[in-house]
């Protein structure tokens, strides 16, 4: 029986101090006792030997478990610079038997605000990244049944998901400018100024932007069973399964 060394000193000690794999004690005999570390339980889980089906050991196995994701909503407040605000006058009216609408109108500087402007943009917006995903290949038999090439886990990239959105921005913000109007006049009355133009600041809150978007809870791992059909290991990182496979040939 080989003793499978290689591995478990320069390998699964760093996985296991890492956090990024998973034993589990399976109960077939005459296994190498791999020491992870002292802080650790020790770890019985694979003999060395290779061969079979997948190419590490006469009735092991290999499974391969999708990565997991969820949606997860974000509330963001947009913070904007805030010019301050113009206020026009206020008026009223005062009886006075004076105006008599004769003479030149009387001209006033007024303040009034002119739209803002927009113009269409079209982005392209990422629906799914791109992204990494595994699959076992067949094995491979000669013509006496043998096993010429075992089953291999192969990586497939998936290309990104992206699609055209089109939306309004601003091109020219909305602004308060200053006009000369001619003053409105009423016979027997007089329009006074009751509260005169000013400036304030803008008091309304900031407004929010909501996204979506989908994250990884969990990742793919790599599950080596024994000839019992029960978990000996997992793998949730497809570089350390890659030692792991490449210790066997």
């Amino acid at each position: 029986m080989r003793i499978f060394i290689n591995l478990a000193q320069p390998t699964l000690f760093a996985l296991a101090l890492m956090g990024c794999a998973h034993s589990v004690e399976p109960k077939a005999p005459n296994q190498t006792k791999i020491v992870i570390t002292q802080m650790f339980e020790s770890a019985l889980w694979h003999d060395g030997t290779k061969g079979g089906i997948y190419g590490i050991g006469e009735g092991w196995s290999i499974e391969i478990l999708r990565s997991e994701y969820e949606w997860v909503t974000e509330t963001t407040v947009v913070h904007e610079s805030r010019p301050l605000i113009s206020v026009p006058a206020e008026y009223e009216w005062v009886e006075d038997e004076s105006e008599d609408l004769s003479g030149d109108p009387v001209m006033i500087s007024t303040l009034i605000t002119l739209p803002a402007e927009y113009e269409a943009v079209t982005d392209t917006i990422t629906v799914e990244r791109e992204k990494t995903e595994y699959y076992l290949t067949k094995a491979i038999y000669n013509s006496d049944g043998t096993i010429k090439t075992a089953k291999i886990v192969k990586p497939r990239i998936i290309p990104a998901v992206t699609k055209e959105e089109t939306r309004q921005v601003v091109i020219v913000p909305e602004r308060t400018v200053e006009r000369t109007v001619p003053l409105e006049r009423r016979k027997g009355y007089r329009r006074v100024v009751k509260l005169p133009a000013r400036t304030m600041e803008d008091t309304t809150p900031f407004p929010t932007q909501t996204k979506s978007r989908k994250i990884q809870i969990r990742p793919w791992r790599f599950v080596i069973k024994n000839p019992d059909k029960q978990t000996a290991y997992i793998f949730d990182d497809f570089g350390d399964f890659t030692v792991f496979m490449d210790s066997l040939k």
